[in-house]
């Protein structure tokens, strides 16, 4: 293991050409010769060495958050009269660490705002993946006080917890599904399959990353920052660098996730979908139903059913919403842009719930195409406070949208090659099929993993492309 500073990216040629194809062997090797224990422990320590190959001082933040879960999912097993009692302390003390790498100086810098004071920062490097590995473990302690914790070692429960695919930015998993997953014994042609179709999705995912969310990225930083530092923007330049974004994230994340999903199928693991094409909603309903579908089933299992849900009357239902939407919002980020923008994505659906008590909506495609333009819209206005990383930034940004601004842009004139690349991503996310519905007749077949050698040759294809033009750069949710 290396503390190099840099992230192991999914997109690295050092990733691609290095990393997986030896854990990949590895695993699969010790598998086929029934050293099945062996593998487990052999993963666990490729996953360590993926996370610890940012920087090595943080691996037992890590290991020590597993290590303390696993023992508290073990004790509310083994003292019934006490479960709910340590449950609590658990997911506390998970919200705890949470809150010190990632908000306490986002509280401080309030004090001092409001008081008055001078509170220095504390000197805490977030770590990365903290946002999921721990709301993957609260959920694991909730599981077992319901009674729902298998029966699993540590090893099992470090990798599940640990696997590289998922671990800095989901898909959000639950132990049920994954654990039983790694103690399954697929044949030697399944394995094949799985490692040819998770190849497939793997590159979708990285042509959207490297093609698309990165070619969009200079536009959307050059209008955001300028709007941050007090511009005054066209509103040409505004929706270009709003637009931008839009896409940019869309691809960045969701290519992300189809590249976990392939990626874990490399190793005969399943995941979930996260991402159905969200940006053809037509309600801001459907689209919390398609974008990151994982944290929206995480947000109604383990915080909105827990307020109440629905079940305690039309207000207390609808405040459980808003509250649902502004945590959830603040998880993102330890900023008053991520709240505005919780509060936003709450207030459209106490609308969208309050329009559909009241009115009947025509299935017609004009009424359909009309409730798509107000959600896209709305949904474009909230990705604004997303991306501002000042809330001065985020209203002159609005201003210049829908009220006008400068006579000039104030950043680079807008480019054919911009315009192409922002109408083709525009095309594909909002008419193309998505990954799941590209790959789902493969799902359904036992096709020839010879293959294998077409789906490798695309691959080093788009390394080659990608490294010619592009250098590697992070996932936008490794920020949050």
């Amino acid at each position: 293991m290396s503390a190099l500073g840099a992230i192991l990216l999914f997109n690295s040629t050092v990733f691609i050409l290095n990393f997986l194809p030896v854990a990949l062997l590895g695993y699969t090797a010790l598998q086929v010769f029934g050293l099945y224990r062996l593998s487990f422990a052999f993963l666990l320590l490729a996953s360590i060495f993926f996370y610890g190959w940012w920087r090595l001082n943080l691996v037992p933040v890590l290991v020590g958050s597993v290590a303390v879960n696993y023992g508290l999912g073990r004790a509310i097993l083994a003292a019934p009269p006490y479960a709910r009692a340590i449950a609590t302390s658990g997911i506390v003390g998970n919200l705890a660490l949470l809150a010190v790498f990632k908000y306490a100086n986002f509280f401080i810098a309030n004090v001092d705002a409001v008081l008055g004071t001078s509170i220095p920062f504390l000197d805490l490097v977030l770590p990365l993946g903290i946002s999921f590995f721990t709301f993957v473990q609260i959920a694991y302690l909730v599981d077992a006080l319901k009674g729902k914790r298998g029966r699993h070692g540590f090893v099992e429960y470090a990798l599940f917890v640990t696997f590289f695919p998922h671990l800095l930015a989901g898909p959000i998993v639950h132990h049920s599904a994954m654990i039983p997953q790694f103690r399954s014994r697929p044949s030697l042609p399944a394995r094949a399959n799985d490692i040819v179709f998770g190849l497939l999705v793997f590159l979708i995912g990285l042509a959207k990353k490297t093609i698309f969310a990165d070619h969009l990225a200079p536009m959307a930083d050059t209008v955001f920052a300028s709007a941050d530092r007090g511009d005054i923007l066209s509103a040409t330049a505004a929706w270009a660098g709003a637009l931008a974004y839009t896409f940019q994230l869309y691809f960045d994340f969701s290519g992300y996730s189809d590249m976990a999903v392939g990626l874990a199928r490399m190793f005969s693991i399943r995941f979930p979908w996260n991402f159905d094409s969200p940006y053809k909603s037509s309600s801001i309903v459907e689209f919390w139903r398609r974008w990151h579908m994982t944290l929206s089933q995480f947000l109604r299992d383990y915080l909105y059913i827990p307020l109440g849900g629905n079940r305690r009357g039309k207000a207390r239902h609808y405040l459980n919403l808003f509250l649902t939407m502004v945590i959830g919002g603040f998880w993102h980020g330890a900023a008053w842009t991520y709240i505005i923008w919780g509060a936003w994505h709450g207030l459209l659906l106490l609308i969208n719930h309050g329009v559909r008590e009241r009115f009947s909506v025509s299935d017609a495609l004009p009424s359909r195409a009309a409730t798509w333009a107000l959600t896209f819209v709305a949904t474009i206005i909230g990705w604004v406070f997303f991306r501002a990383t000042t809330i001065g930034g985020a209203i002159a940004m609005l201003k210049a949208m829908f009220i006008g601004g400068a006579a000039t842009t104030g950043v680079p004139v807008l480019e054919i090659e911009f315009l192409s690349l922002l109408t083709l991503a525009a095309l594909i996310a909002l008419f193309a099929p998505n990954a799941r519905r590209l790959t789902e007749s493969l799902e359904a077949e036992r096709f020839d993993p010879r293959f294998a050698s077409v789906a490798f040759g695309s691959l080093i294809l788009v390394i080659v492309v990608s490294k010619a033009s592009m250098h590697e750069s992070p996932f936008l949710y490794f920020n949050f």
